[in-house]
């Protein structure tokens, strides 16, 4: 990222760190010689290979579930997430990126946040169309004590625990299964009908089909959580709507194009309402966020970042 310029050198990371982008572009000598390329190529190649790795890993969780891209918007976070947000939303057709105010610390802010959750589970495997009632029942209730005890040890008072149940259900004689989160209630004819219903919903939407096979559960699952107060995010006050860049640097865009110039900004100086097309840069403290050519990006009201992914240069 030095060596193309989506880092720069004049502005130092975490207010201390000063990169040496001479050192980044020497780093890779030996392997534009031996490719016979330049060393930008190589920096660039190595972006794209960072940038592909995580286009596979979305379309695990959009595409290979049935689920399309572009009706999605990417939540960029991390020090370096920034750097390839927009070209892996390009890739995959996702049109809006969000980068949310401190993104280098966004997933301990996360952490946080996050419920504190207690789970148990117990084999079970029984035809889900001829289910002792009471005996799952009991089961459950069991697992749901232990989640309740660990809760209470936690200290978390009544009104502030949940509790989940689940089952991993398959078509008989499969190997993998699907979680159904399951309705409330001891599972009686028209209820185990709806779980059905929903595994049959979810197996195609996972796997392309769905069948009349008989059903089975093979594992009760509780997860019990504790439940933790959510803080209210601070909005930030709007100025006049614009910003200026405190600076231009070359990007290596290889190709034709070779370098182009890109607008830095300092994320401090955007504030709700303001607007930036790129090319540009955009750094702070704990983070780097690049657009392209065609992208377009305005400011929030709690000052984050909404990208709108245009078809790039």
């Amino acid at each position: 990222a030095l060596a193309t310029g989506y880092l720069g050198t004049d502005t130092a990371l975490g207010g201390e760190l000063t990169l040496d982008r001479d050192l980044a572009v020497r780093s890779m000598g030996a392997i534009a010689e031996r490719m016979g390329i330049p060393a930008d190529d190589v920096a660039a190649g190595m972006l794209r290979i960072a940038t592909t790795k995580v286009v596979g890993a979305v379309r695990e969780i959009t595409v290979e579930r049935g689920h399309s891209p572009a009706d999605f918007a990417i939540l960029s976070f991390g020090g370096a997430g920034g750097i390839i947000a927009a070209d892996t939303a390009r890739e995959l057709g996702v049109p809006r990126v969000i980068v949310p105010p401190g993104p280098g610390a966004f997933s301990a802010m996360g952490m946080l946040m996050a419920d504190v959750a207690h789970d148990y589970a117990r084999t079970r495997i029984t035809d889900l169309a001829a289910v002792d009632a009471e005996g799952l029942e009991a089961d459950y209730r069991e697992l749901e004590m232990q989640a309740e005890a660990a809760l209470e040890a936690d200290g978390f008072a009544t009104a502030d625990r949940a509790l989940t149940r689940t089952a991993d259900i398959r078509y008989q004689g499969q190997e993998h299964t699907v979680a159904i989160t399951l309705p409330a209630g001891v599972i009686d004819e028209a209820l185990a009908a709806e779980v059905r219903e929903a595994f049959g919903v979810a197996h195609e939407t996972q796997y392309g089909h769905r069948t009349e096979d008989p059903v089975e559960i093979v594992t009760i699952r509780v997860r019990g959580s504790g439940l933790v107060s959510r803080p209210e995010l601070p909005k930030v006050a709007a100025a006049d709507g614009s910003a200026t860049p405190r600076t231009a640097r070359g990007v290596w865009r290889g190709g034709p194009a070779g370098r182009v110039d890109y607008a830095v900004y300092a994320r401090d100086d955007l504030t709700p309402n303001v607007g930036i097309e790129g090319p540009a840069v955009i750094e702070e403290r704990t983070a780097t966020t690049v657009i392209h050519a065609g992208d377009s990006l305005t400011v929030g009201e709690h000052g984050e970042l909404d990208i709108t992914i245009g078809p790039g240069a």
